[in-house]
């Protein structure tokens, strides 16, 4: 009978040793993944807001330079109308010229001043639709910067689903290993207080197992 006895006090402590080793490391994994998982979602909640910042600011830049397009486009056409106008004026006073040598150096002048005021618009013209094409290439890089960020938002967002999906999985994760931890905590004192009687037993007591538990 002390045989018995004393096989069953070591194999008990065993148990309880094992226990409590069990759920302090299921407690740190916990710990130490959620702490992970928390840093993991501020991190992307900073990257996303930095991104939303610069989709915004290129958004404005987009308008600005498609409102800058709008009035060179304009512009463009008044100096179109411009050049057509001060041609038709040219080809009158060239009619006129050939009706009346009286007014042959006036006419001269004006045609020379035409002339130039045409070399001057079409200058402009020229400045004008190279400024639109330069613009339409911002507008195009713009376009393709705004996809371009809007894509990466788009997966900054997916990917903080997805951990706060695994947050919320840890945290069910967490309930029932704090639930494995209550029972295996009413596990290992239904074990100490068999302990305790075994050893308050007269034939027990002389046993190491038993030792402090007088």
């Amino acid at each position: 009978m002390k045989f018995v006895g004393q096989t069953l006090n070591v194999g008990l402590i065993a148990v309880v040793i094992i226990a409590l080793v069990g759920t302090v490391g299921a407690t740190v994994m916990y710990q130490d993944s959620a702490e992970d998982i928390r840093g993991q979602n501020e991190q992307l909640r900073s990257e996303n807001a930095e991104l939303r910042s610069q989709l915004n600011e290129t958004a404005g830049e987009l308008q600005n330079a498609r409102e800058r397009i709008d009035a060179l486009e304009q512009r463009l056409s008044t100096r179109t109308e411009d050049v057509d106008q001060v041609s038709g004026e040219l080809n009158e006073t060239e009619q006129e010229l050939a009706a009346t040598e009286a007014q042959l150096e006036e006419t001269r002048d004006e045609l020379t001043e035409a002339r130039n005021r045409i070399v001057d618009l079409e200058t402009q013209v020229d400045d004008l639709k190279r400024q639109r094409d330069q613009l339409e290439e911002n507008v195009t890089y713009l376009e393709e910067n705004v996809t371009y960020l809007e894509e990466n938002v788009s997966k900054l967002e997916t990917e903080n689903e997805n951990l706060e999906t695994e947050n919320e999985n840890l945290e069910e994760e967490n309930e029932n290993l704090e639930e494995e931890n209550e029972n295996l905590e009413e596990e290992n004192a239904d074990l100490v207080d068999r302990l305790d009687d075994l050893c308050a037993k007269e034939e027990n007591q002389n046993e190491d197992a038993c030792q402090g538990y007088d």
